[in-house]
């Protein structure tokens, strides 16, 4: 038995059916709790996962556990850490691979929350759709 079948907010596919089974009010009231920074401990974890990303005070970087505190904001709905996620994972560093199907993921993630960019229309894609 899996205690933590969500895993911590680190697979934005198994969040997706969650955050869309929200009713329009729940999803108002989650952006103007992310809009205004209410939601404390989210925000903390996202300022956390971009200073370990960025290694800003730190004597060096640790991606890994940035995107794991980004991934624990998105999780707790904070939408730019969806939308930051998203940006991420289009990309290739030396601390981890490019995952267009987490990129995709993250970004229809932010898409719920009203957050959409121009030329986006590759994360509804088949193949992005899932994390096979």
């Amino acid at each position: 038995m899996n205690k933590d079948e969500h895993l911590n907010g680190n697979d934005p596919i198994m969040l997706y059916p969650i955050f869309k089974s929200l009713s329009k009010a729940q999803i108002t009231k989650i952006i103007h709790i992310c809009k205004n920074k209410l939601d404390i401990a989210s925000v903390a974890y996202h300022e956390l996962g971009n200073f370990l990303i960025n290694g800003w005070g730190l004597d060096h970087r640790d991606e890994l556990v940035g995107i794991a505190c980004l991934s624990k904001a998105g999780s707790m709905g904070n939408i730019d850490s969806m939308t930051q996620l998203g940006d991420i994972w289009c990309n290739k560093t030396k601390y981890h691979k490019k995952d267009l199907c987490k990129a995709a993921a993250w970004l229809r993630l932010s898409e719920i929350f009203g957050i959409t960019t121009i030329g986006n229309s590759w994360i509804y894609k088949e193949k992005y759709m899932s994390s096979s």
